[in-house]
C-alpha cells in the first residue's frame, strides 16, 4: 500500500475542518454555545477539573488545557468541560 500524498492528507484536513465549521454554526443558530476554555478563570459551575498543570502562560486557578468541550443550551448546562487548571508555580 502507497503512503498517502500531502495533497490527500491536506484534502482530507480541510474537508474536517469544513465539517467542524458547519457543525459549529448549526449549533449555533440552535443556541447552543462552547464552555470558555484555554484562558478562562476556571468557574466549578461549567468546569470539570480533572488535573492540576504548571503552565507558565496560562495565571494560577485559570484553565490551562480543555480535555472535553462542554455546552451550553441558553443558559442550561448540558455537559461540563473537562480541563486542566494551572496551578501557581512552585517556590524554589
Amino acid at each position: 500500500a502507497a503512503a498517502p500524498d500531502d495533497a490527500a492528507v491536506k484534502s482530507l484536513v480541510d474537508g474536517v475542518a469544513m465539517v467542524e465549521r458547519d457543525l459549529a454554526s448549526a449549533l449555533e443558530k440552535h443556541h447552543v454555545r462552547q464552555v470558555a476554555g484555554v484562558g478562562a478563570p476556571f468557574d466549578h459551575n461549567v468546569h470539570q477539573a480533572v488535573v492540576e498543570i504548571e503552565a507558565p502562560d496560562v495565571p494560577a486557578g485559570h484553565v490551562a488545557q480543555v480535555l472535553q468541550s462542554g455546552y451550553i443550551l441558553h443558559e442550561r448546562l448540558l455537559r461540563p468541560a473537562m480541563v486542566a487548571v494551572a496551578k501557581a508555580p512552585e517556590a524554589s
